[in-house]
């Protein structure tokens, strides 16, 4: 089945403003609501609204790509079929959002400290840090592997090329905020400021990142969706354009 690519990125763009309205909202209100307590961060840590925002978002992020698998995997599927990024997309997203809401990455940083016997220092304090920056490591591998198929899309491309480079400036901030040592040996420490907007700023690339996510492949699911539609109206038109290429 030959699939339309046009559409652009504009579809997408009204789902990610969306989104990242309420990611400011959501993460505007936490800070405030801390800041009225004396804690800025008060409501950034795992279990506040932040987090469960975030894991929807994850979510919704697999159930689209599931939904793309579904419409593609008409056509019989081999593990070297390009339609199986959609499948590693799905999965990896539900691990995605088992992982911010259970914390998976932080409990096994625990679990290495507690394995190794390591001394809790500034640098294997950032193990879980490491870890966040592997997940992003595998999918750019996934996404360079899968080019081709991402390629089909026009609009996606620019969209996961924004979202990792969001991703990057979110390990960074992490990295930098995981404790109060770098800034300080940078900045001085008068940096405690620097170290909150920092802290607020990581979550917020975080729910940056799955908006940009949500309405690239909701517009990819729409052209699927679109191109299934037409194939079931006139099949002969779309064996036609299969036979041609």
């Amino acid at each position: 089945m030959k699939s339309s690519t046009s559409g652009g990125s504009a579809a997408s763009w009204p789902i990610i403003r969306s989104l990242l309205l309420l990611g400011c909202v959501v993460t505007g209100l936490s800070a405030w609501a801390g800041y009225r307590q004396n804690d800025l961060l008060r409501y950034f840590d795992e279990g506040s609204i932040l987090s469960w925002l975030s894991g929807l978002q994850l979510v919704s992020v697999a159930v689209i790509a599931g939904a793309i698998y579904r419409l593609l995997r008409q056509q019989r599927t081999s593990w070297r079929s390009p339609h199986l990024l959609w499948l590693l997309v799905t999965i990896g997203f539900f691990f995605l959002a088992a992982d911010e809401l259970a914390q998976i990455h932080e409990s096994i940083d625990k679990s290495i400290h507690t394995t190794w016997q390591l001394q809790e220092t500034g640098l294997t304090d950032r193990i879980d840090d490491a870890l966040v920056g592997g997940y992003g490591a595998i999918a750019a591998v996934i996404a360079y592997g899968f080019r081709r198929e991402i390629k089909r899309y026009r609009h996606l491309w620019p969209l996961i090329l924004w979202s990792f480079g969001v991703m990057c400036l979110m390990v960074i901030f992490d990295t930098l905020t995981n404790r109060f040592d770098i800034l300080p040996m940078l900045f001085g420490q008068s940096s405690h400021s620097l170290f909150l907007a920092l802290s607020v700023a990581e979550e917020f690339c975080k729910l940056v990142v799955e908006a940009i996510l949500i309405g690239g492949l909701y517009q990819v699911f729409r052209i699927e969706k679109q191109a299934h539609l037409s194939q079931a109206v006139d099949p002969a038109t779309d064996s036609a354009n299969t036979q041609a290429n």
